[in-house]
């Protein structure tokens, strides 16, 4: 096991690249919910959940639930790099917020301009290194570093949701929520993926499922986010926290539904409540059955990433998670 020291700094410049569904959706509000840690630079969106056109919508929505139309929203890739996929997989439903309707209509427009040219011009153009955190398919920024791979030594860091690294060794005898081996954002495509975690030049933390699915929004949780949430927004934000649950508890027998994008911001702001190791790793791009599974590779021209192998305490988590969306909701 490594320790790594805070890499929290004071207005860490963000870019938020998602398929804005219901933990894309909390990943910006929690965000937004630390001013004094996060600068967000902007919002990017990717096809995933739902179309991307659906996930811009969602991006604007949450946006503007909370008053921030400083914040511009890219629309990015709608099909990934080589693979046709179908668009998401029921998780979320049709608009990709699992009934939570009562977001407001978007009160803003996305910017003309495509995600993947605006991320290169954002970073031409910065003074300082900018992180990103990913948590849809890894698209747009794989298209960004195969068109300009000149301007990865602009980017600081990527956190990525994503991957599941043990598929049959888990309590459920299962880590994959895609299929027995993948997680969804690396199914939907794998190329995109495996390119970035073996390109050189940033540093990589990946949030995969092996630590994800130790957070489990029971009913207890779910109590716990009605009652610091305000209403009536708290049984939205509840509908988004729990909205997997017809998937997950066939698959994986749990209470609740697990939650996983809204970790990687916590991870930026307490990297102390993670356990992390170092490993190479490739993601299965030429084997259908097990395409988006994530297995250590012995590559040496390949990073060493920073993945996430457990939670060390999820109820410290969770209420960390619903602490910044608070804070986002209440400003």
């Amino acid at each position: 096991m490594i320790a790594y020291k805070s890499m929290m700094r004071t207005s860490l410049p963000i870019i938020h690249d998602g398929d804005h569904g219901t933990d894309d959706v909390t990943t910006t509000l929690y965000l937004l919910g630390h001013p004094d840690i996060f600068r967000l630079l902007g919002v990017t969106t990717v096809q995933g959940n739902v179309p991307v056109s659906t996930c811009t919508r969602n991006a604007l929505r949450t946006l503007s639930l909370v008053n921030a139309h400083h914040i511009p929203v890219f629309e990015g890739c709608a099909t990934p790099l080589s693979r046709p996929r179908p668009i998401g997989d029921d998780a979320f439903g049709d608009d990709g917020l699992g009934g939570a309707d009562h977001l407001p209509a978007p009160l803003f427009d996305a910017q003309d301009q495509d995600a993947v040219s605006w991320m290169m011009e954002t970073l031409h153009a910065s003074n300082e290194k900018i992180t990103f955190i990913v948590t849809g398919p890894l698209t747009n920024l794989a298209t960004l570093l195969h068109r300009a791979p000149d301007l990865a030594h602009k980017i600081d860091h990527v956190v990525i949701m994503g991957g599941a690294l043990n598929p049959l060794a888990t309590t459920y005898e299962r880590c994959g929520n895609i299929t027995e081996f993948a997680e969804f954002n690396f199914y939907m495509d794998p190329e995109a993926a495996d390119f970035v975690v073996g390109f050189k030049g940033f540093n990589i933390t990946l949030l995969p499922l092996d630590a994800t699915h130790h957070m489990d929004v029971t009913k207890a949780r779910q109590a716990r986010a009605l009652a610091a949430l305000p209403a009536p927004i708290n049984a939205e934000i509840v509908k988004l926290l729990t909205a997997a649950a017809h998937l997950d508890q066939p698959k994986f027998a749990c209470e609740g539904a697990f939650h996983h994008d809204t970790m990687t911001g916590v991870y930026l702001a307490r990297p102390d409540l993670f356990e992390v190791n170092e490993m190479r790793i490739r993601v299965v791009c030429d084997d259908a059955h097990r395409a988006g599974q994530c297995v250590p590779s012995d590559d040496t021209s390949r990073p060493l990433v920073r993945v996430i192998t457990a939670l060390r305490d999820s109820d410290v988590i969770f209420d960390e998670m619903i602490r910044g969306i608070e804070r986002a909701l209440s400003q």
